[in-house]
């Protein structure tokens, strides 16, 4: 609880002229609010990541979330923290922003922490064999992009349109045909 210095002033001169008893707890040093850290903060599904955390209960059992599944399971030391707890991001979490979550089984304190999902080509058909197969894609399948394809400028075109054969170079966009 916090309380504007002016009233811990006037209480703390109260007490001293011992006028007024305290509350029990009513001046003690605030708690710092529970906390998690990630490393690292971005990844494809199946990448570990690290998880640490501080401002939980002592020897406190805390349960790690990925989303809403549960992960891992922490114990705290004496101050309250733990550190070097390793979860896998699901093989079915999508692309975008997911929380991971640490919640104290006995105080019920949580924090949480952003983690954004990726699933990005880092080169021309993804990897050096170019074989064009993104093995963290878990959006596009066949059977949801059949007879679906796009031009080289991003808008939808049928399969049975002519396709460029060749590398095309076209203005801010590559564009390789199926030949």
């Amino acid at each position: 609880m916090r309380l504007p210095a002016l009233r811990v002033i006037a209480l703390v001169v109260a007490c001293g002229a011992g006028l007024v008893a305290p509350a029990a707890g009513s001046i003690s040093a605030a708690a710092a609010a529970p906390g998690i850290t990630l490393s690292p903060k971005t990844g494809p599904p199946t990448s570990q990541v690290m998880v640490s955390g501080t401002g939980f209960g002592a020897f406190e059992a805390v349960d790690i979330y990925f989303d809403t599944t549960d992960e891992a399971l922490a114990s705290t030391g004496a101050d309250g923290s733990f550190s070097g707890i390793t979860i896998s991001v699901p093989g079915s979490a999508v692309p975008g922003t997911h929380f991971i979550t640490g919640v104290g089984r006995h105080s019920g304190l949580s924090a949480q922490a952003p983690f954004k999902v990726n699933a990005n080509w880092l080169q021309f058909r993804f990897a050096n064999k170019h074989r064009g197969v993104n093995p963290y894609e878990n959006v596009l399948s066949p059977a949801n992009t059949r007879g679906k394809a796009l031009d080289p400028i991003g808008r939808a075109r049928t399969t049975g349109d002519p396709q460029p054969t060749g590398p095309r170079v076209i203005p801010s966009a590559w564009w390789r045909g199926a030949g």
